[in-house]
């Protein structure tokens, strides 16, 4: 719990120096001369230059080149505020890591818990059953194999289809039966 406390703490501290960052933006938002301001300023002056043609205007273009003068400094002046304030706003002290709280041996307690519970679950489940079934059935004649392509393509009255009417009579022309095959059921039979 002590981690949780540290932590909180940590979090409202770095809350705290992101508003910090935010209020340093908008103090040195509103202290930058606005752009419109410059750009009529330099409109100003270029009009002064032209229309300066026997001197007439060089008081004019001075005290203009002044007032931009005022507005860099205002603007250097924000901007140098800004990076010192969102500098100190941006050091954040490193989160620590919890503690270990769990037992590394957990992680196989818990793999062979889930394997008990699996097949305790398997042994009542319906289709788990009618698969193992299955499987003892097939068990009877393993040297059997069956090709996927010769499954039924379409419904039959006897279940075959041709391929595996065709595959059957293969079968059961080139080899006997012997007397054990009466007992396994006809797919088995050889």
């Amino acid at each position: 719990m002590s981690w949780l406390y540290t932590t909180a703490t940590q979090t409202k501290q770095t809350a705290m120096q992101a508003r910090a960052a935010a209020a340093a933006f908008d103090q040195a938002f509103a202290m930058t001369v606005p752009p419109p301001a410059i750009a009529a300023n330099r409109i100003q002056l270029m009009a002064l230059i032209a229309t300066n043609f026997f001197g007439q205007n060089t008081a004019a273009i001075a005290a203009t080149e002044a007032q931009y003068a005022e507005m860099w400094a205002q603007d250097a002046a924000a901007m140098y505020g800004y990076a010192t304030s969102s500098t100190a706003a941006a050091q954040l002290m490193p989160f620590p890591s919890p503690s270990q709280t769990t037992d590394p041996a957990g992680l196989s307690a818990q793999s062979a818990a889930v394997a008990q519970a699996n097949a305790s679950a398997a042994a009542t489940d319906p289709i788990s059953q009618l698969v193992a079934a299955v499987s003892q059935s097939l068990g009877r004649c393993p040297d059997y194999k069956f090709p996927i392509f010769f499954l039924p393509t379409t419904p039959s009255s006897t279940g075959y289809s041709p391929y595996t009417r065709r595959s059957a009579r293969l079968t059961a022309s080139s080899r006997s039966p012997t007397a054990s095959s009466a007992t396994k059921p006809h797919w088995c039979r050889r």
